[in-house]
């Protein structure tokens, strides 16, 4: 195995090796260029005592399984850990077969755990993503052009846990669906905002989905618990449809819902779902059209 030391940095850096295992316990950076295979598990901040960080950087630079054994990607264990994919690097893979995709998980069993997403052509690909569980505290960042592709849904707090999504800048994405799960004392938030993208998210328990500024957009939304909420403000949008059951949802001055004969505003008839207009929504006479007599506030009051 081939290493060298960044001093300056008190880091470990990785130059490519063969397939071998990332048992991360000190700050580490790989930025080698090119391909990385790991044939074991990838453990971030799992058994030590202080936060520890692997950042992975540089175009070219991929860290993906050799086998069946190396897809997995713990990220904050029962300790803390954080991965870092900037400058144009690559983490996980979908385009191998099923055994080799990679499945994500951040902050188990009461741990802390963060990925960070950052910069264009930065990405990470996963088959599966569970952030925060077992009392757990997850957070996914992706910014300034970063994405995100997943290949099913992520399931964001299990038991007792805490979840935090941020969507941030022109060309940041996540592709795929996200669900906040309900459950005692799970607490779930996404916020996507500066021209940020979210495929699809389903707030049920004590969820909070905030979309804010021009150019960012969620394609579709689903409200389905009495605590969840979404809010859409200040030139941002829903393209496709919003499904409110249960909880609320407020458009606010700017927003829009792009493409309103694709767009469909579902109130199931429940005295506790709310949809509430503020003056200065975008497409008020077609959102009205779609809400019919369920619509409440704001242009009411």
């Amino acid at each position: 195995m081939l290493r060298r030391t960044c001093t300056l940095l008190a880091m470990t850096c990785l130059a490519s090796p063969p397939a071998w295992a990332l048992d991360i316990t000190v700050d580490t950076v790989i930025d080698h260029g090119t391909v990385q295979q790991v044939a074991d598990p990838i453990t971030i901040g799992d058994g030590t005592t202080n936060p520890v960080t692997l950042t992975v950087r540089n175009p070219g630079t991929v860290v993906e399984a050799s086998n069946n054994s190396g897809r997995f990607v713990f990220v904050g264990g029962d300790d803390s850990g954080r991965l870092v994919i900037e400058n144009g690097a690559r983490v996980g893979q979908l385009s191998f077969s099923g055994s080799r995709r990679t499945q994500m998980r951040v902050a188990q069993e009461g741990g802390t755990g963060e990925v960070i997403v950052d910069g264009a052509g930065s990405r990470l690909e996963a088959q599966s993503f569970e952030l925060a569980n077992e009392g757990g505290d997850g957070t996914l960042r992706v910014l300034d052009g970063g994405v995100v592709r997943l290949n099913s849904t992520l399931f964001a707090a299990r038991n007792d846990s805490t979840a935090t999504i941020v969507v941030s800048g022109a060309g940041s994405r996540i592709d795929g669906s996200i669900s906040m799960l309900s459950g005692a004392g799970n607490t779930q938030s996404a916020r996507v905002e500066a021209g940020g993208y979210l495929g699809s998210i389903t707030a049920n328990g004590a969820s909070d989905l905030v979309v804010t500024g021009a150019g960012s957009v969620v394609d579709a939304v689903t409200v389905f618990t009495t605590t969840g909420s979404v809010v859409v403000e200040e030139g941002a949008s829903i393209d496709a449809a919003l499904t409110v059951r249960q909880g609320s949802a407020t458009f606010r001055t700017g927003a829009s819902i792009a493409g309103a004969f694709q767009t469909k505003i579902i109130r199931d008839g429940a005295a506790d779902a709310v949809v509430a207009l503020e003056a200065g929504t975008s497409a008020v006479t077609d959102i009205l059209s779609l809400l019919g007599s369920h619509a409440t506030g704001g242009l009411f009051d």
